[in-house]
C-alpha cells in the first residue's frame, strides 16, 4: 500500500484508530471461513474516508465487513451506503435507549458490546471493543474544547448521565479482562486518550457543560416560571461570543439555536427540581 489516506494508530492488538475530520475505528477478528473480518466504527465525513477505509478492507483481504455507527450523524455515517453496496453488513444497535442500557453481539468470537450514552442525538453510544471505546460526540477531549467550549448537546439532562455512565466504564470494573488503566476512548473528535487521561475528558466535558449553563443563565437573565423559554438569535450569537466559540461555528445557526434550546430546558428543570 502507499501511504494510506487514513493513517492507523493500533491501540491494543487488533483494535485500530483512524482520523481525519470526525474519528473512527477499525476491529480485526478472524471470520468465519477463516478468513479476516473487518468492523469499522463509523465510516467518515466524506469521499475520501470511504476510499481510505476501502484501501483497509483490501489490505487485510477481509472476508467479511461489519458497519457499526457511534450515532447517525452524516459526519460518522457518510460511508455507510457506499460501502454496504459493496457487501459490508451494518449492525444496527437499538435506538433511543435510557443511558448506560448495554447491549453486546458477538462477530465470530469479537465481543462488540454498545453503551447507551444520548444527549448529543437519541441514538448516541460508546462502541467498546477490547477495552476501547469509540464514543462518538456523546464526550468531548480537550484539545477539542479549547476550540469549542460548549458541548453540542441538545437534551442536556440525559447528557450528564451519559457521562456518568461513560465514567463508571472508565474507572470501574478493576476485575475486568481490561483494567481501568488500560481502556482507551476514541471521543469523535480529537487525540485517542487511555485512563486517567481518558476519565479527565469525562470531567472536562461535564465541566464545560456546567460552564456553559451557567454563561447561558447570565445571557438570559433572571428565570421566569412556565416553559422554558427558547433562547432568540441575539441570545444564542452572544452566548457563543462569551463562551469563545469561534465564527466558524455561527454559520450553523439553526443547530446552535437547537443546542441552546437544550442547554435552557436544563436551567429551567434545574430551577423547578430545586438541583443545585
Amino acid at each position: 500500500m502507499t501511504r494510506p489516506i487514513l493513517a492507523l494508530t493500533e491501540l491494543v492488538p487488533g483494535v485500530y484508530a483512524w482520523r481525519r475530520a470526525s474519528n473512527g475505528g477499525i476491529a480485526v477478528y478472524g471470520a468465519r471461513d477463516g478468513g479476516r473480518g473487518l468492523l469499522l466504527v463509523d465510516t467518515g465525513a466524506d469521499d475520501r474516508a470511504i476510499e481510505g477505509l476501502q484501501e483497509w478492507i483490501e489490505h487485510f483481504d477481509a472476508a467479511e465487513v461489519s458497519v457499526i455507527n457511534t450515532h447517525d450523524h452524516r459526519d460518522h455515517t457518510w460511508g455507510n451506503a457506499a460501502l454496504a453496496a459493496r457487501g459490508a453488513r451494518l449492525l444496527a444497535p437499538p435506538a433511543g435507549a435510557e443511558p448506560g442500557h448495554r447491549w453486546e453481539t458477538w462477530l465470530n468470537g469479537l465481543q462488540v458490546e454498545c453503551i447507551a450514552l444520548p444527549g448529543h442525538s437519541p441514538d448516541s453510544r460508546a462502541v467498546i471493543v477490547r477495552g476501547v471505546a469509540f464514543a462518538g460526540d456523546a464526550v468531548y477531549t480537550p484539545d477539542i474544547l479549547r476550540r469549542m467550549a460548549v458541548p453540542a448537546f441538545l437534551d442536556v439532562e440525559r447528557a450528564l448521565a451519559s457521562l456518568d455512565a461513560l465514567e463508571a466504564w472508565l474507572t470501574r470494573g478493576e476485575a475486568a479482562p481490561v483494567p481501568p488503566s488500560e481502556r482507551w476512548l476514541v471521543a469523535g473528535h480529537g487525540q485517542p486518550l487511555r485512563g486517567s487521561e481518558a476519565a479527565g475528558a469525562v470531567a472536562a466535558t461535564r465541566a464545560a457543560l456546567e460552564a456553559a449553563l451557567e454563561a447561558l443563565a447570565e445571557v438570559m437573565g433572571p428565570p421566569s416560571y412556565g416553559p422554558a423559554p427558547a433562547p432568540d438569535e441575539e441570545q444564542v450569537l452572544e452566548w457563543l461570543r462569551v463562551t469563545g466559540m469561534s465564527a466558524q461555528h455561527l454559520s450553523s445557526m439553526n443547530f446552535w439555536r437547537r443546542v441552546a434550546a437544550g442547554y435552557a430546558a436544563e436551567l429551567a428543570r434545574r430551577r423547578d427540581v430545586g438541583v443545585p
